[in-house]
């Protein structure tokens, strides 16, 4: 990898798991966003649900990205440090 001093040139790599983890964390998010108008049916604990699901979901995206992307996390810390 050429070294970056631009954050626009910096790169992230993206894989399959994290663009289905990104999809899911639409949908859940969506379904939050729908659990909080009045006229929703779900419940306290089914809300508590989607959101703890959300939050790992996080957590797994979080990881995954982590761990496909340390040399770029590395370049994009230098950048910003400048």
């Amino acid at each position: 990898m050429k070294k970056c001093t631009n954050i626009n040139e910096l790169r992230f790599n993206l894989t399959e798991k994290m663009n289905n983890t990104m999809i899911e964390m639409l949908v859940v998010h969506q379904m939050l966003e729908e659990s909080l108008k009045e006229d929703s049916k779900f419940t306290d604990k089914e809300r508590g649900l989607l959101y703890n699901h959300f939050e790992k979901l996080q957590k797994d995206f979080r990881r995954e990205f982590q761990k496909n992307n340390k040399k770029q996390i590395i370049l994009y810390n230098e950048i910003m440090k400048q």
